[in-house]
């Protein structure tokens, strides 16, 4: 798995979880005075994102760019097989990080470290 900032795992799983919803693909622009913002079928109004967290993620290859004609600052995008792997392991393996503490009640004989176990890194 891709390492990814928290941030970045958020978006994506942000992606996912709209685009396994409604099978749209998600509209992003970016303007002066406002950033970049996000919007989905699946989803009520614009969301602000950071437009470098979409690049990292469209060059880790979990998400699909496609940009608007003549411009590096619009486009649609969507997960990708990979992107959606990503967020399930991810997901799986909080799940055991939960349930192992859960069984340990917070000894930390047995208890899985989550920094060990979550593959996004904090900036």
């Amino acid at each position: 798995m891709a390492r990814i900032t928290e941030d970045q795992h958020n978006l994506l799983c942000q992606i996912v979880d709209g685009y396994a919803e409604v099978k749209e693909e998600f509209y992003f622009s970016t303007s002066m005075g406002i950033g970049t913002t996000m919007q989905h079928a699946g989803v009520e109004g614009r969301e602000s994102v950071d437009h470098g967290d979409i690049e990292e993620l469209s060059n880790l290859g979990l998400i699909d760019v496609t940009l608007a004609a003549g411009t590096a600052m619009a486009g649609r995008l969507r997960p990708t097989a990979n992107g959606i792997h990503h967020v399930e392991e991810a997901r799986r393996l909080e799940s055991i990080a939960r349930a192992d503490n859960a069984i340990s009640s917070g000894s930390d004989i047995s208890r899985i470290a989550w920094d060990a176990t979550c593959q996004f890194s904090k900036r």
